[in-house]
């Protein structure tokens, strides 16, 4: 049997994303058009690749780019909240740039190991890995040999690639995302491997942030 494939998407922009403010799982924003666009390109992409299963996130933003990439209506596409994105607690809504010196700290902690560390009333990696994994695990069991096409968030997608490449978590952060970008992850024994790294092709006729 060949090896089930991942097909990782992050979500279309959102209104929060080009005003470069923290989302974060307290955040349920729409997409923006610019989203919606991103989302139709992931879905011509997908025209050309296939899948046999889709799941997403449970927030909105992540439901949306699903529902217009697959051609299906919003309550029609099947959603886990163990996708959702990290909880950014205190940071969430705030501009990036007014959190920029936390948040490179809490980057630069995670990065030498200090996994425990949180965001003020939010979550570590380990809490978002501990509910996502089961979620994929669960849906790789149910179409083993198939591609499963997952959408999700920014920081979830590089805690899981990070974890299925086999990484340790403290290296997520070479796990680069765009919105709507699309990572590709084909199962090999008992882990994975990458066939396509952050691809972004499909985006070049729409604008994204």
């Amino acid at each position: 049997m060949p090896g089930t494939r991942l097909i990782l998407v992050r979500h279309g922009e959102t209104d929060y994303n080009k005003a470069d403010l923290v989302q974060g799982r307290g955040i349920d924003a729409p997409l923006n058009a610019t989203g919606m666009a991103q989302a139709e390109a992931v879905g011509r992409w997908l025209d050309g690749y296939g899948y046999d299963a889709v799941v997403s996130s449970s927030m909105l933003r992540a439901r949306q780019t699903a529902a217009i990439a697959t051609g299906r209506p919003l309550d029609a596409v099947p959603h886990e909240a163990g996708l959702e994105e990290m909880a950014y607690g205190a940071y969430e809504g705030i501009p990036v740039d007014d959190t920029r010196g936390a948040l490179d700290t809490l980057y630069a902690g995670w990065a030498r190991g200090r996994l425990e560390l949180a965001p003020p009333g939010g979550e570590t990696p380990g809490m978002v890995l501990e509910r996502a994994l089961p979620v994929i695990g669960n849906w790789t069991r149910r179409h083993a040999g198939g591609r499963v096409l997952v959408v999700t968030h920014g920081r979830v997608l590089r805690i899981l690639v990070a974890h299925l490449l086999g990484w340790e978590l403290s290296r997520m952060q070479d796990v680069p995302h765009r919105n709507a970008c699309i990572y590709i992850l084909r199962q090999e024994g008992g882990g994975y491997a990458a066939e396509l790294f952050c691809h972004t092709d499909h985006l070049n006729e729409t604008s994204h942030s």
